[in-house]
């Protein structure tokens, strides 16, 4: 849930053509593996490593599923609480009014990350907020950063003959230890830490710190100093304090897969999301502020039903929402720390 996307009308002779090549990549079960390793935040060089093939062939699989856009997200998070970052969500009525008061409102839509399109029961929009802490003007409930399964793609990578038989039998067998790694330790963030989180946010291929130093010397190098060892040393206290970790990247929508979010109280919601996990199911979990858990799911459309019946029939008052348009989808409020660091600055002087 990372950049800026609008959903858009494509060409149907294109997207027939499209979807057929992308299901005849997800026929290797090599290509699949590529998939799994590149959601958990291997390098290149280490994804070649562990199928036995050369960088080039990783570096033209990723082209693939870049053109097809396969790759629509970063392919690493960040946890926006240790930045001392509030990240909040709303549902709003389906007004044009609604829509327009948040991108017409200067500072709704500073902090604006997510806006989309749902039903439930009725359409609604539902929007998702990233508040600096000092900000006190918020609106909507607290969540926490997303947290998202590791699929092992495998073979067939669409299942269509008894499917609910093998959710059932794989959901048996599954823990409910969770799956995520640490919740990250909290910082006071300066400038650099900032800008490294929103460049690695919207990274779809390998960490390159740097490519990074560059774009902050253009970026900011005016206000702070920027070099490449000060650049890696954040970084690394980025990735030791758990702030940045890898995400699964995938969008595949191409293929017919839809987005869907979930509200529950379920207590064993790990042991769900991992076997949903199994069968090429896409998923994350934010917390809520109330105990509740918000899910997101990314599944093929005609195994939908089955998987919102599944865990209506474990939590009765699950609350489903499938959404139907995604007007935005980004990062960092990077801005704000921008504007807060000059207007720092001019007083200082």
């Amino acid at each position: 849930m990372n950049d800026t996307c609008y959903v858009g009308i494509m060409n149907p002779l294109s997207a027939i053509a499209g979807e057929h090549a992308v299901k005849s990549f997800l026929k290797s079960q090599i290509h699949l593996n590529i998939m799994t390793y590149l959601s958990r935040g291997l390098s290149f060089r280490q994804i070649a490593h562990k199928i036995d093939k050369k960088y080039s062939y990783v570096q033209t699989k990723k082209d693939f599923l870049d053109k097809h856009s396969m790759m629509t997200f970063g392919r690493w998070n960040i946890d926006v609480q240790a930045l001392g970052i509030v990240k909040t969500a709303q549902f709003y009525e389906y007004k044009k009014m609604v829509i327009d008061g948040i991108y017409g409102d200067v500072d709704r839509n500073f902090y604006l990350s997510y806006l989309s399109q749902v039903m439930m029961g009725e359409m609604k929009y539902f929007g998702m907020f990233n508040y600096p802490e000092e900000v006190k003007m918020r609106e909507g409930f607290e969540i926490t950063s997303w947290y998202y399964t590791f699929p092992e793609f495998n073979l067939p990578f669409f299942r269509n003959e008894n499917f609910n038989k093998e959710l059932e039998e794989i959901f048996e067998q599954e823990d409910n230890k969770s799956p995520f790694p640490p919740r990250g330790e909290r910082i006071k963030p300066d400038l650099l830490d900032i800008y490294i989180c929103k460049h690695v946010q919207l990274e779809l291929g390998d960490i390159n710190l740097k490519k990074y130093t560059k774009l902050m010397e253009e970026e900011i190098g005016n206000l702070v100093e920027v070099r490449y060892s000060t650049v890696r040393n954040h970084f690394q206290k980025l990735i030791s304090k758990n702030i940045i970790y890898p995400v699964n990247p995938f969008n595949l929508t191409v293929i017919s897969y839809i987005h869907t979010f979930f509200i529950t109280s379920y207590d064993k919601i790990f042991k769900f999301l991992k076997a949903i996990g199994k069968l090429n199911i896409i998923a994350a979990v934010s917390f809520m502020e109330n105990g509740n858990y918000l899910l997101y799911v990314h599944c093929p459309y005609d195994k939908h039903h089955d998987v919102a019946n599944f865990l209506s029939n474990l939590d009765n008052d699950c609350q489903i929402f499938s959404v139907s348009n995604v007007f935005s989808n980004r990062g960092l409020p990077y801005k704000h720390y921008l504007r807060k660091y000059k207007k720092e600055r001019s007083i200082s002087y």
